[in-house]
């Protein structure tokens, strides 16, 4: 389990945290996911081994943790994302949960 503060420009816009599978994990090698995003890993070390994958999202407003990490309001927007893969042999891999500022989230979704 890993947790980390993303930030761009130097104002934080993701709390998160991860669990990957041991091997997996061993494999990245660790120090990348210090460092580098975790999903684009994953596809390149599990990719061909990964049958399932969502994403849900659920907006909510920030507690008095929330808010302090990620520099917002208490109560102020938030976007909670949680992502799940699983590998051909349904066994769960990654689980990624993620709360994005509100101000920072955008969903784009072709209808047609």
């Amino acid at each position: 389990m890993m947790r980390r503060l993303h930030s761009r420009d130097g104002h934080p816009y993701l709390a998160a945290r991860f669990v990957l599978d041991r091997e997996l994990f061993k494999q990245g090698p660790p120090k990348r996911f210090r460092h580098e995003a975790t999903l684009p890993i994953l596809h390149e070390l599990a990719g061909k081994r990964i049958a399932q994958a969502n994403q849900v999202m659920t907006i909510g407003s920030a507690d008095r943790e929330m808010a302090a990490l990620l520099e917002l309001p208490l109560n102020a927007p938030v976007a909670h994302v949680v992502r799940r893969a699983i590998d051909t042999s349904g066994k769960l891999i990654y689980v990624g949960e993620g709360i994005y500022r509100g101000d920072s989230v955008r969903l784009e979704i072709a209808l047609i």
